[in-house]
């Protein structure tokens, strides 16, 4: 399964979450360096709310579950203090920890 995100207005599929960004699968295309708002939900109800730069963009024509097409975008975080950095890396530990 994918962890979801919503993404300003509109929700997007993590595919990958670090502490420096994460790349996400859309519906439509992210235009290059477009900030965001990002608002991660855990199963736990634990919530991440940070802010991300698009850093690159790609196409992935009908290779999606559906067989449609879908864009897959890399967010840089910006603006990270030391208080979201410590509770996206909590939130990162316990996604390891279900396998997600």
């Amino acid at each position: 399964g994918f962890l979801k995100a919503e993404l300003t207005s509109f929700d997007v599929r993590i595919r990958n979450l670090s502490a420096g960004g994460m790349s996400v699968r859309t519906p439509e295309r992210l235009s290059m360096d477009s900030t965001y708002e990002i608002r991660i939900a855990g199963l736990a109800k634990e919530e991440v709310s940070l802010t991300g730069t698009v850093a690159w963009t790609s196409l992935h024509p009908y290779a999606g579950e559906d067989d449609i097409a879908y864009y897959e975008s890399g967010l840089k975080f910006i603006d990270l203090d030391d208080a979201k950095t410590d509770t996206l890396l909590k939130f990162i530990h316990k996604l390891s920890e279900m396998n997600l």
